[in-house]
């Protein structure tokens, strides 16, 4: 599903998000997201996070069909907190910065590096709240 960048959340109608964001969300038919290198730190932090709104099944990349490429796994999301601000990005988000040279928004790359850090109290003082 394509939900443009930095654009509300709509993709799941959970209760206690409130004004999220999404990022990452590229569709099948878009090859216009933009492309550069993102930082190591940046993946390396997201891959530290708890994949959160798990679905059951499998989510399928939905370029690797062109590349040959199998990825699955991809049926959660990562939740980026910093501050009030929550950034909901896909979990396939991973592959798509390592793989099809995605490049989030400067606002989402900035609150992975300098926001709450996964398993930092603040971080999950935070998703209690959103979850409660």
């Amino acid at each position: 599903m394509r939900i443009e960048d930095l654009t509300p959340y709509v993709y799941s109608k959970r209760k206690g998000i409130g004004d999220a964001v999404a990022v990452g969300w590229l569709g099948e038919d878009d090859l216009t997201y933009k492309t550069g290198k993102t930082p190591v730190e940046v993946i390396k932090i997201l891959k530290q996070h708890k994949p959160q709104n798990l679905c059951r099944g499998v989510h399928m990349c939905e370029y690797c069909d062109e590349c040959g490429i199998e990825v699955g796994n991809g049926n959660g999301e990562l939740w980026v907190m910093n501050g009030n601000k929550l950034f909901i990005a896909p979990y396939l988000i991973i592959h798509y910065m390592e793989e099809h040279n995605y490049k989030p928004p400067k606002e989402f790359i900035d609150s992975v590096l300098n926001g709450f850090m996964p398993h930092s109290l603040g971080y999950e003082m935070k998703l209690q709240t959103i979850l409660k």
